[in-house]
């Protein structure tokens, strides 16, 4: 149920409380606006409203009669979703009752309704005979023991202990996956902290799986693949680098500016640009190359002028299209 006539508090725009002066000047400034309307109800509607809420004593017989068109509102919309749940949980005990009874149909046990509680009972188990070989001993897989002789305890599986003399036997380790020949590489899911995306800084948890990216800005968040193997011990990369001269674009966390870079050169662990900007060393960028994608750390920048190399490490990559310069330098 909802209030038969317009509510003149909506219709002018005010609160329920507003003061007098406050709803003549949002009349005022509805009729403004209402005049060259197409609708000739409008300017009709707003006058009846100022006529009743600038009087005191209409304002207060049609706030009493607001009220209870509320509450009458308020108690059919309670009843009707109290009637709905009931509804519902109707329906979720007659699915229940229905996958109950399908569950004791396959594993051949009775259900027993009472009180609207299930009880599941399980069927009893027919005795199974035991088997008598010609000496009068228990056959294999009989319960029941040969007459004069012992209970035979079940077996436990006991640690490997090795015998005196003998070398201990080490645990059993999981060898690593290591793919066969022709086969893609499998990525182990290593559990990693929690940590924050450089150009964000949406907090995610680290992963290995290739092209990765986070979920708020799409940056990649995957570690390159370094080599294993000791490195250069003065930042250099220890991967061959490809000489390019392509251009891309430069972004920095936070800032919509975009920067044309060109390529020097590109390895799986680094990168090298050419650009106009002049960037700190330890600023964090992002470059984009047709399927490229990094997320790269400034290591180092040589100004000739007005132009500036940048030297770079890559923290994390995406590649979307297989090919050029992964090809070359795998």
């Amino acid at each position: 149920m909802s209030i038969p006539t317009p509510d003149y508090y909506q219709l002018l725009y005010v609160l329920p409380d507003a003061p007098t002066e406050v709803i003549g000047a949002a009349f005022r400034a509805l009729v403004g606006l209402t005049k060259d309307a197409t609708d000739p109800m409008a300017l009709t509607n707003l006058y009846e409203a100022f006529g009743v809420l600038s009087d005191s004593s209409r304002r207060r017989q049609y706030d009493a009669e607001r009220a209870h068109w509320l509450a009458v509102a308020e108690a059919e919309a309670a009843e009707a979703a109290a009637m709905e749940a009931a509804a519902m949980e109707a329906v979720a005990i007659d699915a229940l009752t229905e996958a109950a009874a399908g569950v004791a149909a396959v594993a051949g046990v009775t259900v027993a309704e009472s009180d609207a509680t299930l009880s599941v009972a399980p069927a009893s188990e027919p005795e199974r005979p035991v088997r008598q070989t010609p000496l009068g001993m228990p056959a294999i897989g009989s319960r029941t023991p040969a007459q004069g002789m012992p209970a035979v305890p079940p077996m436990r599986h006991s640690p490997l202990t090795p015998s005196r003399g003998m070398a201990a036997i080490p645990p059993l380790t999981p060898s690593p996956l290591t793919p066969s020949r022709g086969m893609p590489p499998i990525y182990r899911a290593t559990p990693m902290p929690p940590a924050p995306c450089r150009m964000c800084g949406t907090v995610f948890t680290p992963t290995a799986i290739p092209n990765a990216r986070c979920v708020r800005c799409k940056a990649p968040i995957t570690p390159p693949r370094r080599p294993e193997g000791p490195g250069h011990g003065d930042g250099r990369r220890s991967m061959a680098r490809v000489a390019k001269s392509d251009w891309a674009v430069l972004t920095l966390p936070g800032r919509p500016e975009r920067v044309d870079v060109k390529l020097r050169d590109l390895s799986l662990e680094g990168i090298g640009l050419t650009c106009a900007v002049a960037f700190p060393p330890g600023t964090i960028a992002r470059v984009v190359w047709r399927g490229f994608d990094a997320v790269v750390s400034i290591l180092a920048c040589r100004s000739n002028g007005t132009i500036h190399d940048l030297s770079a490490r890559i923290l994390a990559s995406a590649v979307e299209a297989q090919g050029g310069f992964v090809q070359t330098i795998r």
